[in-house]
């Protein structure tokens, strides 16, 4: 059984690797309004359930800054490939 730490973690990296694949897909291929709010909640919630995950999973504050570097590296990223 795993533990809640580790669920937090793999929904951490679930979710981030969701945000990635939904950002470099299409957008004729993204799903739209899939929970039936406007684009710009549901991009809010997707992103407040992943930091909420990454704040549960990691604790201490070492990972913590140096996943907030790669998540902030990772954004830039995906801006400019999109």
């Amino acid at each position: 059984m795993l533990s809640l730490t580790s669920t937090f973690r793999t929904a951490w990296w679930v979710g981030l690797a969701a945000i990635v694949v939904l950002s470099l897909v299409p957008g004729s291929e993204r799903p739209q309004n899939a929970l039936g709010l406007p684009g710009q909640y549901e991009h809010l919630l997707a992103y407040m359930l992943t930091a909420g995950a990454f704040g549960l999973a990691y604790r201490k504050t070492t990972i913590r800054v140096a996943l907030l570097a790669l998540l902030v590296i990772c954004a830039a990223l995906l801006e400019t490939a999109q």
